[in-house]
């Protein structure tokens, strides 16, 4: 449902605490800017939403439903809002999950059950002209280290619209530096046993914290929970968070990957309560 998708955006965007990434507490204006940018991609999630429908109906195929378009349109947006450099996994993430919650609607099938063949029918369908225009539009936003990333292994826009590459095959570049581009048939299983952790604990933060601390470690390359730590409190949250202050930019690149397993957990109504009691 897109409800769920939104309360998992809100849900990603404000738990407290994500140690080095974007949170409520934030000790700056960064925040705030970022729910400007969440308020423009909002507005795209419903049409995003109905392309995934009319896939599924057959009303339009994965090559014209124009995909790629919407992800550069909420990319440009964000950055309009903020002035920011944008959240760029995490909202092209919404939109791609809009669509196959759309898909998963029109078709009756359960999400998580059928995520690789949600993400095959609606991402891998996908044409080079979404691809390129998804990289063009990380160009104009000034996202140098994933343009890099994607023109180091020849990915131009060029490239992609001659080749038959579509987003499902850039997301599985892409995946390899921001979270967000995760929905792919390399990487899907990795969010899916994010979503059962967050499943399993005890509250939705410390489940958030838990599979946030998982994502981010991999992208320093480091275990930051430890083997020996039995709990997550807010104290040892709170001095994490200072020492990663540094790497903001980075972290907030798991924020992409969290929003997608908190939306799995939503749309299967498993959502751990926000309090214990």
């Amino acid at each position: 449902m897109e409800r769920d998708i939104k309360r998992a955006l809100l849900l990603t965007l404000s738990s407290p605490l994500k140690p080095g990434a974007l949170h409520r507490l934030t000790y700056d204006y960064e925040y705030e800017l970022r729910l400007y940018e969440a308020l423009e991609v909002l507005e795209l999630l419903g049409e995003a939403r109905q392309r995934g429908q009319q896939i599924a109906l057959g009303k339009v195929s994965g090559s014209e439903a124009g995909l790629g378009s919407i992800m550069a349109k909420a990319v440009i947006r964000a950055f309009e809002a903020s002035g920011l450099k944008p959240l760029t996994g995490l909202w092209t993430a919404s939109v791609a999950v809009a669509a196959i919650d759309g898909y998963a609607s029109a078709a009756n099938l359960r999400v998580s059950d059928s995520l690789h063949v949600l993400i095959t029918r609606v991402l891998y369908s996908a044409t080079g002209s979404d691809a390129s225009q998804l990289l063009e539009a990380l160009s104009d936003v000034a996202d140098s280290e994933l343009v890099s990333y994607a023109s180091d292994r020849g990915l131009s826009p060029n490239y992609v619209t001659s080749s038959s590459m579509g987003l499902g095959d850039l997301f599985e570049v892409l995946s390899n530096i921001d979270t967000g581009f995760m929905l792919n048939l390399k990487r899907y299983e990795d969010l899916l046993h994010l979503s059962k952790e967050l499943e399993a604990s005890k509250t939705v933060y410390e489940g958030l914290s838990k599979a946030y601390l998982e994502l981010a470690g991999k992208l320093l390359g480091r275990n930051l929970i430890g083997s020996s730590r039995t709990k997550i409190d807010t104290r040892w949250l709170a001095s994490l968070d200072r020492d990663l202050q540094p790497e903001r930019q980075k972290l907030n690149r798991a924020l992409g990957g969290l929003f997608v397993a908190t939306y799995l957990s939503l749309v299967d109504g498993r959502l751990p309560p926000f309090s214990a009691v």
